[in-house]
């Protein structure tokens, strides 16, 4: 599950700066964040440099630390980085 401990660490093409599968599930995981992700992977982080406002990414009507379907054994929207379901 994403988030926990066990299990492997994200390889590959999922690979991140700074994000294992011990970052916690309520972590912000916004393209305005520190450090920058790095590679970039996700159509926001792709857009950022000419977006400029990572708020665009996230329905004002849904809070970023509402969590998918409402259960909290799954990430928030904002460790996904926008509340759109592409």
């Amino acid at each position: 599950m994403v988030g926990e401990a066990s299990g492997p660490e994200l390889t590959g093409r999922c690979t991140q700066e700074g994000i294992t599968m011990a970052t916690p599930r309520d972590t912000y995981l916004g393209v305005d964040r520190a450090p920058v992700p790095t590679p970039p992977r996700y159509i926001q982080e792709l857009l950022h440099p000419y977006v400029k406002n990572a708020q665009l990414w996230f329905c004002p009507s849904v809070g970023k630390d509402r969590f998918f379907g409402g259960d909290r054994q799954w990430p928030t929207y904002g460790f996904n980085g926008t509340t759109y379901i592409w």
